[in-house]
């Protein structure tokens, strides 16, 4: 705020203090005070406003203020900030919509980007990458599938590989929840053949064979070696006590899972991973426990559209429930 009294914008020499000001004043969740630090800003130097409103924005996504991030973005779009063939705001600005759930929107935006800049591989991938986030698996998959034919013979351009190894991750996702796992696991072993050190391939598909009590072994080390380089990751952690389980190694495996519901950031347990630790508590007789883990992992599946596996965690309940009569 002392900065706002020093600096009223109409100099350029006071763009940079209040930049600096407003990325301070983003990283202290000080909304209002960065909105208004970032509107002088451009103010005192004009020239800058595309650059400003894209750490703004860019910022606030960080710091899930989605709405606000609609706003800085559409207003990059729509006072043309930038020339008319570079669609830097309208990408972003679908990707602030699809996370604010504003599906329909952040599709016409993605095309649009997408369209201005038709040769570019990152800004084509943003229309998938909606659909699938919009839960339009099917659309998103052939999206992915005809991103991959324009693109996946450009060997010598490191963006387009990361993009192309990005698309077959969401495949492999999609074939996941569509239950095709000998798919999901061909576009994961995809990733692993240019990307042998892809640690999340290595995790994904370490589970995938676990998920069908195959290759524990190879699957253990594949996953002991993800931990390594992210110790503190959930995924990773549910990953290593699930195998741990599969492989009977049941003490080990409760130690891991309780590691993996360990509450982070204020977010909530995913529900399959809570069901994983209800298994392990199974195993080990522990059926009390076993069975308020499992009411835990219900009501957090209920909250997705996974209904397989919301049918297939119920059924496990009753027969905990029925276990404690």
């Amino acid at each position: 705020e002392l900065v706002l009294e020093l600096y009223d914008g109409s100099e350029s020499e006071h763009a940079a203090p209040l930049r600096a000001a407003a990325l301070l004043a983003i990283d202290a969740r000080e909304w209002k005070l960065a909105d208004e630090l970032f509107a002088r800003a451009i103010k005192a130097k004009p020239a800058d406003k595309a650059e400003v409103l894209l750490t703004w924005g860019i910022k606030l996504l960080i710091g899930e203020q989605k709405d606000d991030a609609v706003r800085v973005f559409q207003r990059g779009v729509d006072e043309r900030v930038l020339p008319a063939s570079n669609p830097a705001f309208s990408f972003y600005l679908a990707g602030a919509l699809a996370l604010a759930e504003k599906y329909d929107e952040a599709l016409v935006a993605a095309k649009a980007a997408a369209e201005k800049q038709p040769n570019n591989a990152r800004f084509a991938a943003r229309v998938p990458w909606v659909l699938n986030i919009a839960k339009r698996r099917a659309e998103a998959n052939a999206g992915y599938r005809a991103l991959l034919k324009k693109f996946d013979e450009q060997y010598d351009k490191e963006d387009v590989r990361d993009v192309m190894r990005d698309a077959r991750l969401s495949l492999s996702a999609i074939a996941v929840i569509d239950n095709d796992l000998p798919q999901a696991e061909e576009w994961l072993e995809q990733v692993l053949d240019e990307f042998p050190d892809d640690i999340g391939a290595q995790n994904d598909l370490g589970y995938l064979w676990a998920d069908q009590n195959k290759r524990l072994e190879r699957s253990l080390r594949m996953i002991e070696t993800a931990i390594a380089s992210e110790p503190d990751n959930q995924a990773y952690l549910d990953s290593h006590g699930w195998i741990l389980y599969r492989l009977g190694r049941y003490q080990e495996a409760l130690a891991a899972q309780l590691k993996a519901v360990e509450p982070r950031n204020g977010r909530e347990i995913d529900g399959v991973v809570l069901d994983h630790l209800a298994d392990i508590h199974s195993a080990l007789k522990q059926h009390k426990e076993a069975l308020e883990v499992r009411r835990r992992a219900v009501t957090a599946l209920e909250k997705s559209d996974e209904q397989g596996k919301i049918k297939e965690v119920r059924q496990k309940l009753a027969a905990d429930e029925k276990r404690q009569k």
